[in-house]
Order: structure tokens, then C-alpha cells, then sequence
């Protein structure tokens, strides 16, 4: 148990620091990634850091547009990037700068539809928030799998402060475990059989491209 603390603690030291050469970069957009719910209906603490970061990159004009993506699941009384959307409206982000994308459910689902949305609008790059763990795992994802080169994307994980509600040592030490399972099943198994995982434990409305 020590150990696994250990481990990921320094697994989080070691992502922070390999995912943050972005910081400062200007992009004609952000796409903000959905993490989860909380309860049935509300927004987890993680996606709020999420969507705090999106609004501060458009308020410190290094984006125009926020693309709020991902939370496809079935039995929530509405979708993830719906909620983020209003989030942000609630907090001053008007909504001409603000876009939906709610029709993925898996990381590179919302990667692949946030770059058609952009591309049919005319961006042609986007940062990308997240935590930086789950950043790190998405660069190595993008490095194997086929996705648009016609919006370029770099990774700009949120700060850890002053995020707010900021990260614990828990909320690190589980989200390391879940992201070395994650890459374990991704080397592991077959594609068609870890989309099923993926679609199975997310409870995801619908298949996505």
C-alpha cells in the first residue's frame, strides 16, 4: 500500500513536469475534456477544474472558443458537455464562445469529433485541458492512433494551483492507479474488446466514432 502511495506520487511529479510545455501558448481554441458526474446530475470536482482552466485561458485571451466535449452516458438527467457549457454561461462565458460537442464518450472520441467540429468552423488549433496525468496517457494514445492533422493540438493540463476544489493526495493516488490500468488494457487487449470495457464501465449512451 506504501509502496503504490510512493509510486504514484511520483508518477504525478513526473506528469506534471513531462506534459507542461504549453503553458503560455495561445490556440484559436480549447477543447475541455469531461472526467464525470457527480451524483445524478452534477459535475465532478475534476471536470470543474477542468472547465475553471477553459474559462481562464479564454479570459487571459489565449483562445477565442471553448469546446466543452465528452459525458455521453446513459441514465444522467443530461449529457457532460451540456452541463460544462452551462457551467460556463452560469460564470460569464457567452455562449458564442462556446461550443458543444456531446456525442463522445472515450478520450479519443472526444478528441476526433472536438477536431471535426473545429476544422468545419475554420480553427486550426486547439489546446487541450485536462489533469496532466490523463494528458500524458492521451499523448501517448495520439502518438499510435489516427486522428486529424488539420487542427494541431497541444496538451495544457490545468495547474494544480489554485485549482479549485485543488487535487488531494487520494484523488492523485487513484486517478495514477486508474490510468496504469488503463494503459495495461490498452497494450493488452485486443481494440473491439477494450472499446466494449471502456463503453461497459462509462455506461456510454452509444458507440462513438
Amino acid at each position: 500500500m506504501a509502496s503504490d502511495i510512493l509510486l504514484s506520487l511520483v508518477y504525478v511529479g513526473l506528469s506534471n513536469h513531462g506534459v507542461r510545455a504549453n503553458q503560455g501558448r495561445q490556440a484559436d481554441s480549447v477543447i475541455v475534456l469531461f472526467h464525470a458526474f457527480k451524483g445524478h446530475a452534477g459535475l465532478s470536482d475534476e471536470t470543474i477544474r477542468r472547465c475553471q482552466y477553459a474559462r481562464n485561458l479564454l479570459l487571459q485571451n489565449r483562445v477565442s472558443t471553448i469546446v466543452c466535449s465528452g459525458g455521453l452516458r446513459q441514465g444522467k438527467k443530461g449529457l457532460g458537455a451540456v452541463l460544462m457549457g452551462q457551467w460556463l454561461s452560469d460564470r460569464g462565458v457567452a455562449t458564442h464562445n462556446i461550443i458543444i460537442e456531446a456525442n463522445s464518450c472515450d478520450t479519443l472520441a472526444n478528441i476526433r469529433n472536438s477536431q471535426k467540429l473545429l476544422g468545419r468552423r475554420g480553427y486550426r488549433s486547439a489546446l487541450v485541458v485536462s489533469s496532466a496525468l490523463h494528458l500524458r496517457r492521451l499523448s501517448y494514445l495520439l502518438s499510435k492512433e489516427t486522428v486529424s492533422r488539420d487542427v494541431t493540438l497541444y496538451m495544457a493540463p490545468y495547474p494544480r494551483r489554485p485549482a479549485r476544489p485543488e487535487p488531494t493526495w487520494l484523488s492523485d493516488v487513484l486517478q495514477a492507479n486508474y490510468e496504469w490500468v488503463s494503459y495495461a488494457l490498452y497494450f493488452l487487449l485486443p481494440r473491439t474488446i477494450y472499446n466494449r470495457i471502456i463503453y461497459f464501465t462509462r455506461d456510454c449512451a452509444t458507440k462513438t466514432a
